[in-house]
């Protein structure tokens, strides 16, 4: 079975783009494409960028029959026709991927939940070569706005926390002891 494996990923959305490629014949790796995509754009242009390299490596090797697999479900969708595609940049890319899909003879189009493809990571670890590539450059994660927001999670943990636990001290100590034993 002849199989292309495709991710995209943009950080933050939208953000810089990156993706992986992953194309198996009979549980043999043939060839794994990544790169970071020059443009800055959403998860989606990343997941379409992706298939689309992905179904042209594989009429470069002369495939006529594929399975093609991927975790967004929106691009497996909208390909397949079950999705109404609403965002002209989207309409494009779809245009293309169905250009390029109607030069094989057959082929299969599935969606891979996420869960499901964190197995797959462990065996292709080209598939996280996509936000490996972007996150080269992570400064975002220390801007004052990250830090910031970190602060405030933390902010509402302990208050949440203590609240929770006041409110029913609160309500055990309005009963007579035994009562607030037997109280739910």
């Amino acid at each position: 079975m002849k199989k292309i494996q495709f991710d995209g990923a943009a950080i933050p959305n939208p953000g810089e783009m990156g993706i992986g490629v992953v194309l198996i014949e009979d549980k043999d790796i043939l060839m794994e494409i990544t790169k970071k995509l020059p443009d800055r754009g959403t998860n989606n242009i990343a997941e379409y960028t992706a298939l689309l390299i992905g179904i042209s490596a594989a009429l470069e090797l002369g495939w006529k029959d594929v399975l093609i697999e991927g975790d967004s479900k929106l691009v497996i969708n909208q390909v397949k026709g079950a999705w109404k595609i609403n965002k002209t940049h989207l309409k494009r890319l779809h245009a293309q991927v169905v250009k390029e899909l109607s030069k094989f003879d057959s082929y299969a189009l599935n969606w891979i939940p996420r869960e499901k493809k964190l197995l797959l990571i462990s065996w292709h670890p080209m598939l996280l070569s996509s936000a490996v590539l972007i996150l080269k450059e992570a400064s975002y994660l220390f801007a004052p706005s990250s830090i910031f927001y970190v602060f405030v999670g933390i902010a509402f943990g302990i208050g949440t926390s203590v609240l929770s636990g006041l409110y029913p001290a609160w309500r055990a100590s309005k009963l007579k002891p035994i009562e607030a034993l037997r109280h739910e």
